[in-house]
């Protein structure tokens, strides 16, 4: 998979999934990957002021009287390089990716690793935010997505991995949009109601014109269940020191 350069081998990659409840078809993960010294941030930000916007970028919670908006934010990041877009998707009906690893957490965890490799370059370093959503104490999605990237590419690839929620940050919210607008078509697909011109299929099938070239989709690879669970770790994580 050939990603745009980010200009720096320093990224930060924001993550944001969808599906991750048991009844959705589909199961995807979605990383925005941008160099250290990227302006993209800056640029997010005085859009979000010049349109007077106080509230959370949100594909799901996305109205047709906001789509004019959302169209504009997608404006921006068409003009802007230096950033990329990679997704991971698992469809449930062909292979049931909770059930195999035993719960949805480390699913998650697997289709984040497979995403957030595909974000990196041989030389790249990078620092993951993911999205935070409740989890029971004993899943560690923080040292197993940085131990499953690592131990599969070699090296210290991802130096730390942290659950933020998503109003604290513009990029994390950009990652949603463009997660729910790429996975929405697969979803629609499957639906009774797929030919409804909602705003959110507008602003999918806006998202495909501008930026399908730059947003690629690929399947979860069963490779990335190895090593399927953490009773099967040996020694220290990758990168770590003892």
């Amino acid at each position: 998979m050939n990603l745009p350069d980010v200009g720096t081998s320093a990224r930060i990659c924001f993550l944001d999934e969808t599906g991750v409840v048991a009844q959705d078809n589909f199961f995807a993960v979605g990383v925005l990957t941008i160099g250290e010294s990227s302006d993209l941030p800056t640029f997010v930000r005085k859009f979000r002021q010049r349109s007077a916007w106080v509230g959370e970028w949100h594909f799901s919670r996305m109205n047709e009287r906001e789509l004019s908006h959302y169209k504009a934010l997608i404006d921006l990041l068409r003009e802007h390089s230096g950033w990329s877009f990679c997704l991971t998707l698992a469809d449930r009906s062909n292979f049931d990716v909770s059930a195999v690893c035993g719960d949805r957490y480390v699913a998650y965890e697997r289709i984040a690793a497979q995403s957030i490799a595909a974000s990196m370059s041989p030389d790249a370093q990078a620092v993951v935010l993911a999205d935070e959503y409740s989890t029971p104490d004993s899943v560690r999605f923080e040292e197993d997505v940085r131990w499953c990237v690592n131990s599969q590419l070699g090296g210290n690839v991802v130096a730390g991995a942290v659950r933020v929620s998503s109003d604290s940050h513009d990029l994390m919210q950009v990652a949603d949009v463009l997660t729910g607008a790429i996975v929405y078509p697969f979803r629609s697909s499957r639906s009774r109601q797929q030919r409804r011109p909602t705003a959110k299929r507008r602003l999918a099938n806006y998202v495909a014109k501008e930026l399908g070239n730059r947003l690629p989709v690929s399947d979860f690879d069963q490779a990335w269940l190895i090593p399927p669970n953490r009773e099967q770790r040996n020694g220290p994580l990758p990168g770590s020191h003892p």
